[in-house]
């Protein structure tokens, strides 16, 4: 499904549909961000940003968190002069399939490697137990495999398909500033070889 979208003045927005259960919480029935008048190629660098946020904000409200576009105003607070506390910005979940739509949206690779990599970012999502791209560690990518070559898959294929595929939607996570660094890099020794992700 495309978001991106041409408006009447000749520009481009992105526009997602929120699910009608959702709505009421959202308060809105379409998330809509103007991108402006720009050419196709910026308007699809422009959009990966903002698709990622909707799709985290309604990912937020599913799971019954008020996301900061949502949250009532909040009354104004005096603050002291002599003493100001910034809080600390909470923690945003970055879910593994706004990384891979991200990256879709702007890299647009072959139809094969979307079909190779899609179960390959299931897998892990099972694996690790939670779908947080943010959370996601190098020991864990380590851990998980050596899962997979115990489980009989050939080194070959662990390196060039399960371990490929996550190194280069988390590096375009990691240069698109959603996560703070990638977690498939350093080396990863797969059917006895030692192989370099950097």
């Amino acid at each position: 499904m495309t978001y991106l979208r041409v408006t009447t003045d000749g520009g481009f927005e992105v526009r997602m549909t929120v699910p009608k259960t959702l709505q009421s919480i959202i308060g809105k029935s379409n998330l809509t961000r103007r991108l402006g008048r720009v050419s196709r190629s910026e308007a699809n660098r422009r959009a990966a940003s903002v698709i990622v946020r909707f799709q985290s904000r309604i990912e937020a409200a599913r799971e019954g968190r008020l996301d900061e576009d949502d949250a009532p105003p909040s009354k104004p607070v005096m603050i002291s002069q002599a003493r100001r506390i910034d809080p600390a910005p909470a923690p945003t979940k970055v879910p593994f399939e706004a990384i891979i739509n991200g990256y879709l949206l702007e890299r647009k690779p072959a139809a094969s490697t979307i079909k190779r990599w899609k179960p390959v970012f299931a897998h892990f999502k099972r694996w690790v137990g939670h779908d947080d791209a943010a959370k996601v560690s190098a020991d864990d990518v380590v851990r998980w495999k050596e899962e997979l070559l115990r489980s009989g898959i050939s080194g070959r294929s662990v390196r060039e398909v399960y371990l490929a595929g996550l190194k280069v939607v988390f590096g375009w996570a990691t240069e698109n500033r959603k996560i703070s660094a990638n977690p498939v890099t350093g080396h990863f020794c797969a059917g006895g070889e030692a192989r370099t992700f950097a």
